[in-house]
């Protein structure tokens, strides 16, 4: 798998290995005093991991997080909101270990990075957030930043069992095993969902300090399966392939056709709107989105500029492309992943290809980069099917 951070990226590959390269000025590349490292280099493997696999990464704009096979989490890079969840707001140049006794003891199964924040969702479902909470993004009642991981009171999502979740630059979303959705923290465009948002960043929002429900009827009833969160626009896909969206559209990122911002969530569509296929998987940057159907096409639109989108120019797109298939050898794609102005995606096969913006180097590109790894022996990177 492979996760794209504000200028950084990083891999995780099939022995459970993690690289990285780009922008390491914080920390966040977990290489020590490398500041910045133009090719994937090693960040560790099983030996510093409690001799366990690394299972799933998160990339935040400054900070990097990631699961062990054993639910154990470690993080680093910047520390300046408490977004590692290390009990202070020091920077960490390599991964620490977060005690897993944080959690109550459970073991975590997924992480997502925002901005400044972190979320972890753990094997009894619930979800501990950790960071900047200027607008109420932790879900936990008030305004303060939280330097150790705090729960969401299950009270505010009902009780529900946690499967999912996604973090932007100051909004969070997560479902639940039932596929419902709840959403919390700013409110600017609409990226709530909530349909009470101001629909200019300059005036005062109306945050959502706690979970607040999306009903099922904004969803036509269909039960959610994944989201993804961006700057300031939400996606998810139902169970049957439909595509979602909410929030922020100035660059075209809805994929609704225009620069509007939508207020509630909208459907983008499905077979109809991506070439006869069903969506599996989404992915938003700051201002673009990507997505995967399930007959493993890449579909990419929004702010184009860097040549992010990877459709050999840099203009938006206000509705999904098709990325040409020869890009990636026509092997069809398992996963994706968008960050500031980079896109990456993993193939079946493993293969990691890259494109967009390299902060080490200003220039940019609109095809695809082959990344190769281990002292140019090859090794396949992971990917995790969509759970249905």
């Amino acid at each position: 798998m492979a996760a794209c951070g504000g200028y950084f990226t990083v891999g995780v590959t099939e022995n459970g290995e993690l690289y990285s390269w780009g922008d390491g000025s914080d920390g966040q590349l977990g290489l020590g005093a490398v500041r910045h490292q133009q090719w994937p280099a090693r960040a560790g493997g099983p030996e510093k991991f409690g001799n366990q696999r690394v299972r799933l990464a998160a990339a935040g704009n400054r900070h990097l997080a990631v699961v062990a096979e054993d639910g154990e989490v470690y993080t680093c890079g910047s520390g300046s909101c408490g977004q590692l969840g290390l009990g202070d707001e020091q920077p960490r140049r390599r991964l620490t270990r977060v005690p897993q006794a944080v959690f109550a003891g459970s073991r975590v199964v997924l992480v997502a990075c925002g901005g400044a924040h972190t979320m972890a969702v753990t094997a009894a479902g619930h979800a501990w957030t950790c960071g900047s909470n200027g607008n109420g993004q932790l879900g936990v009642g008030d305004e303060t930043d939280r330097e150790v991981f705090t729960q969401v009171d299950d009270g505010q999502l009902r009780g529900a069992r946690i499967v999912m979740a996604a973090c932007g630059a100051r909004h969070s979303v997560v479902v639940s095993a039932e596929g419902r959705a709840w959403t919390f923290g700013d409110g600017a465009y609409g990226c709530q969902g909530l349909n009470d948002g101001q629909d200019n960043l300059l005036l005062r929002t109306r945050d959502r300090l706690v979970p607040t429900l999306l009903t099922a009827e904004v969803f036509e009833h269909s039960k959610i399966v994944t989201v993804a969160a961006g700057g300031f626009h939400t996606m998810a896909v139902d169970k049957s392939g439909r595509l979602w969206t909410w929030g922020a559209g100035f660059s075209g990122q809805l994929g609704l056709g225009d620069t509007s911002n939508r207020m509630v969530p909208t459907v983008v569509g499905a077979e109809e709107v991506f070439g006869g296929s069903k969506v599996r998987t989404v992915a938003c940057g700051h201002d673009h989105t990507l997505v995967v159907t399930e007959v493993g096409e890449l579909w990419a639109w929004g702010r184009g500029s860097h040549g992010r989108l990877g459709l050999n120019d840099r203009g938006d797109s206000l509705v999904p492309r098709r990325v040409d298939p020869q890009h990636f050898g026509n092997d069809p794609i398992a996963a994706v992943a968008a960050g500031e102005l980079h896109s990456a995606a993993v193939t079946k096969r493993g293969a990691l290809y890259t494109w967009g913006r390299s902060e080490v180097s200003p220039t940019s590109t609109s095809v695809m980069y082959n990344a190769m790894f281990m002292s140019g022996a090859y090794a396949k990177m992971t990917w995790a099917p969509m759970l249905k």
